[in-house]
């Protein structure tokens, strides 16, 4: 290894030491077998460094003994100068040597003086000590070893000892004085307790289990030791066990108890009978009926969970190697339970469950549960950021009868401003960049210690002030430890008043720069305010203007934007040298700030991006109302989205768009009202901030005790003075201020919990858990005493239950829209259900939601919480996916005249009906042309946005899909809100799928277990979406089997919502005759059907289908529920689904599996480009097989892939029949069943061989197609264009395009909804007869090889191979060197191959190996060789003719042996050639554009295309077979020049022409993790030229093969092609 090298490695482990480090020597001693390393480091290496250094050396020298050794002599002089800045290494140094030196680590000071070094102890002891143990001269060996410096330490005690220890007497009183209060806070609350309990005494005598009586107190467990003695405990029974001991003789009893301190195991052995003397040989009696009975009444006395008081003597016990009480005396206790005893009840508005970013321990469940047993009316979940307990909170809430108030404690930031106040000035104008070092964060309190300001202009340093400031008081040790800084040094520096006056006037009016300028203004504006002085300034913040430039940049920081913008920071933490980098970062962005175009300050704050995620603050929203619910979600969803920056923030400009029916609340002490407080904000600004929130929020003090530990307020008193000032604002500004307890934990003693929580987080004072447990209304009103009894009892009770009254007035509405009157008119039924609705008025209006026209309205006193409303409709617009018409139902609740809550819910007219074996929509029989859709986006995962959605119905339009399965589980609200909106059918399924629990009898749907789950399941989808006309069909879930538990879920949702109808797959067989799911598992018999309304088997075949429909097994609707395997290069012979569904009425379609990729973006390791990960790319145990998840028709980032056109074009709506292909008539079909043809266009081509004759527009809407009609139409000048003489002896065309003549939702106008293309005069393919005169062609014969030539073409073949090395054009090589032609039976497995295993059962002829048995030349032009494959066992003769015109026919022809023990298919029979990478353009006449295949080209035309190699491959998500082409009549790959090779047959071809070989997209029988972004293209062109490939197939990529017609079988072949050169 090279010094480069090491150092590299090094580099790597130590990125700040790049540039930085050096190589002084390495030496290796033999004799020692050892290496000494020695580094020279220009920065000081720490332990964690030195260590790192020896891990990454260890790394690259495994087995080698060595030394190392750092040393920094350039910083000798900085270290005399300042040793106190080096400190740290020191100190841990002395440490490592001596740890007692650890608790005075931060009373040390180092300081420098006359040529030495001064290590100043806080006391004479701690001086001594390190004296006797020699420390000085270890520690000059130190600064010798690492500053190469010879200097003399000396130790003496500090000067101001008395002073420190005073302070430190201070700061333990105080500590005392909090643990003292904490202490009698909870001693109160246990006496009340206990009080509350002595009401009602134990009765000693009847709950004694065994032993006397317990007069002791107990101790807590944690206390317990081994020789503790004889103690007494109380506590719960966490587990009881007995067991059998002496051959039945006793009975050991062992149980475990805790106290919440600790946990310990007690055993008491109780014997059946009094021990016997030990000379007693007489065998023992039987043991009596009574005797057992005694034991074992002591044994039934002890149950889990009980409480109990225990005396015995704590000893070790051998046999489980742990202390143990060895139980005497057991009474039986009551377990101490909080209720809460108050008249008027409190209800809790802030709390967290176990949901909550690893920040809380119980379970919505559980708190949810206590506060109905304290009877509280309401409670309030507000997870911090997400919503996902809600789901176990509505089912808690429901269970134990308590309004539930969802919301979330989110994190507010604001829409930061770069600059304020800056007016017109200008880029260049003088700007002052500030720091402060200060002795806190503080910034009304805490004073600045030193001052660093440089002056910026046209983006140099000019001039610079700096000066240490003498604060007054002693610096924290923290403020040390980060900023170098002692009180030594500031000791005879100047304050305050002093430096202030001379820093205003080096600014001098101009603008202030700082990095967080917030926090330096701050300060400034602090001392200012002390001195009296007024000073305005415009305010520029570097933090905020790095993170509108650089929102990739994972930290802000000064140092991270300093080695983003390539600025030195040395000794940060020091005010001059943070200003200074400061200001090189500043003039950086504002050099691209101008090339943004920015010309005056105040445009800073229109660049980059609009919201900075910058400072941030807690924010309570609760959702009121359905809207506001609904705005929840937008909040939580935008957050994660789109403002997710360590956590999910919400700007306040988002807040306020969605901020209808939500309550927002000022939240806790990180807040923004109270951090401003804290702050010292003025009056003004706080009432400014308090105007945002519509409720004020106040805690108890425990809560924010940890302020004062950080030196934020100075006692608890402060504490109550902010509440105090709080309160006084919400009076001010009438606005509710409500107390709560911010609760993270159910009781006091899970406190534990939550610090283990907050250990795990990196919290250093985890241990010192603030009281966040569910406080009592009692609790709560002494808490808040100091305010008063009846502003205790405002903020405790009053105002959280006005607004808990706010919540949720109207609980549900169940809207049934009907058609009556053969589907001409309609009905409505809404039936409302209210929480505490009675006697209020209740207003039901329906509006038309397009034009706003009122069309029906019903006003009632409610009565009850029920209410039915009904309407008769006229004439209603109808919804279906044609025609979404919608109305908007407004249910509006007053009381006296004031609205309470207004709920909007879209309705469609729509009926659903099965009949006649098939599903009705408003009378008619639709074809379902559907899709399964999981919610999934590339960049965003399981979260989806709504622009997302929007794309995914667009997509689905222009797809002709016009239904989606929602698969697996409900889907986010607004999904079907867009479906109503746009026209999408919507199978909404059930979250339920359980087939990895297994089938038959181990399902779970016959476990009666799991009954209540399956119908909730099935309860939580219907009543949640149910109003959603977009929804016509209920699915009870997939693939977990069947029995009762899904009959009864069926039972429930037809009894609940009796207008659609109810599917579930797994309730009728598969119809596959192979039975590859077992039938027994179902407990069918035969193919009929279980309780489903819909026969919707998956993956039915075609035979299975066709046998379904034609032996009349159901009376059902026949729809798959599954179909159609999209996965990969697939869809092959989807076209013959759809022509099964044309050709039964009882088949209606079906849900192609599925719609989109479920890739995540990423980027490749390989390549660096992007790629879409998926499976094995998470780790070894992959949630997907491999890329399993990847079965849509379109991409991750919503790209058709190729196989969704032929699915566009098998759902097309409009169908064309050639009726006369003389004359030019035309019959089109209308296959829509509720809109005529009125807004579409069909445009019309005639071509001969890819050239226009004739084309035009005929504009549908003069023909009025109604829906399900026909109409014949004639092509003008049809018969003119045929007779063309263009036309004559050619292929000709005529191409039919239906597109739109206007604009529809989501389609623009032209989108293209149908074609089809008829073949008017078929092509007439060339005989392949070559012309030659003997002396046009000449014949080179070499000892290894032939060499044809004529016409400028040269053909090589090698005798060795028989296949042609070369091909020479005018003296230019066209195939690439090293390849050949050669013959090409393989294709790159597709992911349906794979899943058949195709792959391997055809792997012979993957480049079989050939042997060649015979080489001739047949004449002076012609030449043949006969090769044969033995793992195929056939022949394969290739025949090459030269014509005198340059053109070479080949011949490739096969024979195959009809005994043969293996007869293997072939993936593709043709030839394959490399050609030079100058021929990057394709030229052919076939089925294009997209690439196609046998069984996948319906979709495509014949016509002239002209390609670009590159665009041949599509990339799928993982690589394989792409870029085919089928129906080729001649296949041109040219140069930009035009020239090249034509190839052409006296057949239809297919051909593909890649930048990849079939090896680099398939590279072995196993499908690896491999993406399409790890490729890299090849410098040539592969250029295949077949006969035929095998097709693709669709019916599931786990076996089937595609059909018969589209295998290539193992038997004999002939090709002929002909390569002509293009000159």
């Amino acid at each position: 290894m090279t010094y480069e090298e090491l150092l590299r490695t090094i580099h790597q482990a130590l990125p700040d030491t790049e540039g930085k480090l050096a190589v002084e020597r390495v030496r290796f001693v033999k004799s020692e077998n050892k290496a000494y390393f020695s580094f020279l480091s220009d920065v000081l290496i720490g332990e964690r460094g030195f260590f790192a250094m020896k891990k990454a050396i260890a790394g690259a020298f495994p087995q080698l003994n060595f030394s190392l050794r750092v040393a920094s002599p350039s910083l000798a002089i900085s270290f005399m100068q300042q040793p106190d800045k080096y400190a740290a290494p020191l100190n841990h140094f002395l440490i490592r040597n001596f740890p007692a030196v650890a608790s005075w680590e931060f009373d040390m000071r180092w300081t420098p003086g006359n040529g030495r070094v001064y290590l100043d102890m806080p006391d004479e002891f701690s001086m001594h000590f390190l004296e006797k143990q020699n420390c000085r001269a270890l520690l000059e060996q130190a600064i010798q070893d690492v500053f190469r410096l010879d200097t003399e330490v000396v130790l003496r005690v500090s000067g101001d000892e008395e002073r420190r220890l005073s302070q430190l007497r201070e700061e333990r009183a105080q500590q005392d004085r909090v643990a003292a209060e904490r202490a009698e806070r909870y001693e109160e609350i246990a006496a009340m307790e206990a009080q509350k309990k002595a009401k009602e005494p134990p009765k000693e005598e009847n709950n004694r289990i065994c032993g006397r009586a317990i007069g002791e107190k107990p101790v807590d467990i944690r206390e317990i030791r081994d020789d503790s003695g004889i103690v007494v405990i109380s506590g719960e029974v966490l587990n009881v066990e007995t067991k059998s001991i002496s051959g039945g003789e006793m009975e050991l009893l062992t149980f475990l108890v805790t106290d919440c301190t600790s946990t310990i195991r007690c055993k008491m052995f109780l014997r059946y009978r009094p021990r016997r003397p030990k000379d007693d040989e007489a065998p023992p009696p039987p043991i009596t009926d009574e005797e057992r009975e005694k034991v074992q009444k002591v044994i039934g006395a002890f149950k889990k969970g009980m409480g109990v008081l225990v005396r015995g003597e704590a000893q070790y016990d051998k046999f489980s190697r742990e202390t143990v009480v060895m139980a005497r005396d057991v009474t039986k206790i009551p377990i101490a339970k909080r209720m809460d005893t108050a008249e008027e009840k409190r209800i809790e508005l802030h709390l967290h469950t176990q949901m909550s970013n690893m920040d809380a321990v119980s379970s919505a469940s559980d708190l949810i549960k206590r506060a109905a047993e304290w009877g509280h009316p309401a409670i309030a979940v507000t997870d911090h950021g997400v919503a996902q307990a809600f789901p176990e909170a509505f089912g808690a809430a429901k269970k134990n009868n308590i309004k539930l108030i969802p919301g979330v404690e989110g994190y507010l930031t604001d829409d930061d401003k770069v600059v304020e106040g800056a007016g017109e000035l200008g880029l260049d104008t003088p700007i002052i960049v500030l720091d402060f070092e200060t002795t806190g964060l503080n910034t009304q309190k805490d004073r600045i210690i030193e001052i660093g300001a440089v002056k910026l202009w046209n983006g140099q340093v000019v001039d610079s002030y700096g000066t240490l400031v003498n604060p007054g008081c002693t610096l924290p040790a923290k403020i040390v430890e980060i900023t170098h800084i002692t009180d030594q040094m500031l000791r005879d520096a100047p304050t305050a008043e002093q430096t202030i006056p001379e820093l205003l006037k080096f600014m001098d009016g101009c603008p202030i720069a700082a990095h967080n300028a917030k926090f330096d203004c701050a300060v400034l504006e602090s001392e200012l305010k002390r001195q009296g002085i007024e000073y305005t300034a415009a305010r520029l913040d570097t933090l905020t203007l790095a993170r509108k430039l650089y929102p990739d940049l994972k930290s802000h920081r000064l140092g991270s934007v300093c080695k983003r913008l390539g600025v030195s920071l040395k000794d940060a933490h020091r005010a001059v040298n943070d200003a200074a980098a400061t200001a090189q970062c500043l003039a950086r962005m504002l050099d691209e700030a101008k090339r943004a175009g920015a010309e005056k300050l105040d445009d800073l704050n229109g660049i980059g991006k609009n919201c900075t995620l910058g400072n941030s603050w807690h924010i309570i929203l609760l959702a009121a109302t359905q809207d506001g619910m609904t705005n929840l979600n937008h909040l939580i969803s935008e957050g994660h989205l789109n403002y997710f920056r360590r956590k999910p923030h919400m700007p306040r400009s988002v807040i306020q768009k969605f901020r209808k029916g939500l309550i927002v609340g000022s939240a806790c002490e990180s807040g923004e009202l109270f951090s401003a407080m804290v702050d010292g904000a003025s009056e003004e600004k706080l009432c400014k901030i308090a105007r945002f929130y519509d409720y004020l929020e106040i805690q108890p003090i425990g809560n924010n005790e940890f302020m004062i530990r950080e030196g934020l307020v100075p006692d608890e008193e402060a504490l109550k003075d902010i509440n105090r000032h709080i309160v006084e604002i919400g009076r001010r500004l009438n606005k509710p201020v409500v107390a709560t307890g911010d609760v993270h934990f159910k009781d006091p003693k899970d406190a534990i919990y939550r610090a283990i929580l907050m250990a795990t987080k990196g919290f250093e004072d985890a241990d010192q858990q603030a009281p966040l447990y569910f406080r009592t209304t009692d609790d709560m009103l002494k808490e808040f005493e100091y305010l008063g009894n009846e502003e205790a009892y405002n903020v405790v009770v009053k105002a959280p239950n006005e607004i808990a009254d706010k919540v949720e007035h109207i609980k549900d509405l169940f809207i049934k829209p009907d058609l009556t009157d053969n589907y001409k008119n309609g009905t409505l039924s809404v039936d409302v259900s209210t929480e505490n609705g009675t006697d209020k008025q209740l207003t039901i209006e329906l509006f038309e939601k397009a034009t706003g026209k009122k069309i029906v309205e019903n006003k009632k006193t409610i009565a009850s919480d029920n209410n039915l409303f009904k309407f008769n409709i006229k004439q209603p617009l109808k919804w279906t996916a044609e025609t979404p018409n919608l109305y908007t139902l407004r249910a509006t609740l007053t009381e006296s005249g004031e609205v309470l809550e207004v709920i909007h819910q879209n309705v469609g007219f729509r009926k659903i009906e099965i009949k006649d074996k098939q599903m009705y929509v408003n009378g008619q029989p639709i074809l379902v042309k559907g899709v399964n859709r999981h919610e999934i986006d590339p960049d965003g995962g399981y979260v989806v946005s709504v622009e997302r959605m929007v794309q995914d119905i667009k997509l689905a339009k222009e797809l002709n899909i016009n239904a989606i399965r929602t698969s697996h589980y409900p889907n986010d609200p607004r999904w079907y809100d867009l479906c109503d909106e746009y026209g999408i059918y919507v199978v909404s399924e059930a979250n339920l799928e359980s087939h990895g629990m297994g089938f038959g009898k181990l399902t779970l749907a016959k476990n009666p277990l799991y009954n209540r789950t399956h119908i909730e399941r099935s309860e939580n989808n219907v009543k949640v979406l149910k109003n959603h006309p977009s929804i016509i069909i209920w699915s009870l879930g997939n693939e977990a089997g069947y029995g009762k538990n899904f009959e009864d879920a069926y039972d429930w949702v037809k009894a609940y919502d009796n207008t659609r109808p109810v599917q579930y797959e797994m309730a009728c067989s598969t119809g596959k005759h192979d039975e590859s799911r077992p039938m027994e598992s179902y407990e069918l018999e035969g193919l009929k059907a279980g309780k489903t309304d819909i026969f919707c088997p998956m993956y039915a075949d075609y035979d299975s289908c066709r046998v379904f429909l034609t032996s009349n097994y159901s009376d059902k609707p026949f729809m798959q529920q599954e179909y159609a395997h999209a996965m990969g290069n697939s869809m092959g012979g989807f076209k013959e689904y759809w022509d099964l569904v044309r050709e039964y009425p009882q088949n209606q379609g079906g849900f192609i599996w599925d719609f989109i990729d479920q890739g995540l973006r990423d980027k490749s390791k390989i390549t660096g480009k992007q790629i879409y990960t998926y499976g094995g790319d998470y780790g070894r145990f992959p949630m997907s097989n491999e890329n399993f998840n990847n079965n849509g028709l379109i991409s991750p980032d919503r790209v058709p892939n190729p196989h969704a056109f032929e699915v566009k074009y098998c759902h097309q709506n409009i169908w064309t029949t050639l009726t006369d292909a003389t004359k030019g008539k035309i019959s089109v079909f209308n296959e829509n069943f509720f809109i005529p043809l009125d807004n579409v266009n069909l445009i019309y081509t005639i071509e001969s061989e890819g050239e226009k004759i004739a084309g035009g527009t005929i504009e549908l809407n003069k023909f009025k197609i109604a829906p399900q009609k026909s109409k014949a139409i004639s092509i003008p000048d049809y018969a003119k264009a045929i007779k063309d003489e263009r036309c004559v002896n050619k292929e000709v065309v005529l191409n039919v395009s239906y597109q739109l003549a206007s604009d529809e939702p989501l389609l623009d106008k032209g989108h293209e909804v149908a074609h089809q293309q008829f073949v008017l005069t078929e092509y007439a393919f060339p005989e392949l007869a070559i012309e030659t005169e003997a002396t046009k062609v000449q014949a080179e014969d070499h000892a290894k090889y032939l060499v044809l030539s004529a016409n400028g073409m040269d053909v090589t073949i090698s005798k060795t191979t028989g296949l042609v090395t070369y091909i020479d054009v005018d003296g230019k090589a066209v195939l690439e060197e090293g390849y050949t032609l050669r013959p090409d039976f393989w294709r790159p497995a597709t992911d349906n191959d794979f899943g058949a295993d195709i792959q391997k059962k055809l792997a012979a002829w993957k480049y079989p190996g050939m042997e060649l048995k015979s080489f001739k030349q047949l004449s002076n032009h012609s030449a043949e060789a006969v090769l044969y494959i033995p793992a195929t066992e056939s022949t394969l003769t290739l025949t090459y003719t030269l014509g005198e015109d340059g053109q070479l026919l080949v011949e490739q022809d096969l024979k195959v042996n009809p005994n043969a023990a293996q007869k293997p298919h072939l993936m593709r029979y043709g030839m394959e050639l490399q050609m030079i990478k100058d021929f990057e353009t394709i030229e052919f006449y076939g089925k294009g554009p997209n690439e196609n295949y046998s069984d996948r080209n319906n979709a495509d035309n014949i016509g002239l295309y002209i390609q670009k190699v590159k665009d041949q491959y599509y990339p799928y998500v993982r690589p394989q077979e792409s870029g085919n082409k089928t129906q080729v009549r001649y296949w041109r790959v040219l140069d930009k020049e035009g020239r090249g090779l034509e190839f052409y047959s006296d057949m239809p071809m297919e051909c593909s022409s890649l930048n990849y070989l079939t090896t680099d997209l398939n590279p072995s029988v196993t499908k690896d993790q491999w993406h399409s972004g790890d490729l890299t293209p090849r410098d040539f062109v592969s250029v295949h030229i077949s006969q035929r490939q095998m097709g693709l197939g669709c019916i599931d990529s786990w076996g089937s093969w595609p059909s018969k017609e589209h295998q290539l079988p193992y038997q004999n072949y002939n090709f002929k092609f002909i390569i002509k050169p293009i000159r």
